[in-house]
């Protein structure tokens, strides 16, 4: 395995177990356990975070904010 795929395979992970914990995070589901809410929305702040980096990098490495030519259609080259 690449690089490139074990870091797709790691976010597809983490979309994963962000979904998985989405199904749980209710406001009706947990009102007497503070405890799994507490770590529903620390796991929740974490993903963003990951989620974050992930599109740094992925925008970094396809030259987003260093390139200056313009993004060109197929149609029009």
């Amino acid at each position: 395995m690449n690089q490139n795929s074990i870091f797709n395979a790691i976010i597809v992970f983490c979309i994963f177990v962000s979904s998985i914990l989405l199904i749980f995070d209710s406001p009706t589901m947990f009102k007497d356990q503070t405890f799994l809410k507490e770590v529903i929305q620390k796991a929740d702040l974490v993903f963003t975070i990951v989620f974050v980096i992930e599109m740094l990098v992925k925008m970094v490495s396809q030259n987003v904010w260093y390139s200056n030519e313009l993004i060109i259609d197929e149609e029009d080259a």
